[in-house]
């Protein structure tokens, strides 16, 4: 009975720990952790979200970097 409840734990905390990477603090189980990290805030979305935004400002910040280059 034991190994089965530690099993059973393992479960829920790989689960838990899945939602909140793909979803996001504020968006894991339809916001209800949001309250527990006072993310009072702007939803940041998710991590493939935030990568995707993190890599639009780097091409963007090279092309401007790239066109006072060539304009100088």
């Amino acid at each position: 009975m034991g190994k089965a409840i530690g099993l059973l734990l393992a479960v829920v905390a790989i689960w838990v720990t899945v939602e909140v990477y793909t979803q996001g603090v504020s968006n894991a189980f339809g916001g209800r952790l949001a309250a527990f990290t006072g993310d009072g805030g702007a939803p940041r979305g998710t991590t493939a979200q935030r990568v995707g935004a993190a890599v639009g400002r780097a091409h963007q910040e090279r092309d401007e970097r790239y066109d006072k280059l060539l304009t100088d």
